[in-house]
């Protein structure tokens, strides 16, 4: 699902003129835009002279890293297992170090954050649980449980879930089903 909305996206954009900073006429450019299409508002600050530069992106899907199942809560990534707080954290903001950003305003390097931030849900959301990860040269598959509810309240946007694909099998075989 993911492949296709990337494809019809990618399609869409390459005829677009349209800033997504214009966020009614950007969701008027199609019925995929106008239900599937969210936005973040990302800010880069500079801790040494304080600078900010934001800027604003689409999303058609959310991915949510899956926490290892070995490690302790509080070890982990995110320390929800529930995708509603999950959500509602990508909601407040996610704050990120960037060491390998250099400033544009002092041009020192490793002295930068980003917060990413959610500012618009679709209509449609679609999630992405992200159970895949690299471990010395291998793909490994996460297998923590994640708990989900069929209604979420996310920012006074309420979802009730449809649909679901789950992948039974290991990284390197398996099958997926609905």
């Amino acid at each position: 699902m993911v492949k296709i909305m990337d494809s019809i996206r990618e399609e869409l954009s390459s005829d677009s003129k349209v800033e997504c900073t214009d966020w009614n006429e950007f969701q008027k450019q199609s019925i995929v835009h106008n239900l599937f299409c969210g936005r973040y508002k990302n800010v880069i600050t500079c801790k040494e002279c304080n600078s900010n530069s934001s800027k604003y992106e689409p999303f058609y899907h959310l991915s949510i890293p899956v926490p290892l199942q070995q490690r302790k809560a509080k070890d982990w990534e995110l320390n929800e297992r529930s995708i509603t707080d999950v959500l509602n954290n990508k909601l407040s903001g996610v704050q990120e170090k960037m060491n390998d950003k250099t400033c544009d305003s002092c041009g020192r390097k490793e002295c930068c954050e980003k917060v990413e931030t959610i500012v618009n849900l679709p209509p449609i959301l679609i999630v992405h649980l992200n159970r895949f990860y690299f471990s010395r040269e291998m793909i490994m598959k996460k297998h923590t449980n994640m708990e989900f509810n069929y209604d979420m309240n996310l920012s006074g946007t309420k979802y009730t879930l449809k649909s679901m694909i789950c992948h039974s099998g290991t990284s390197s075989s398996g099958h997926y089903w609905a």
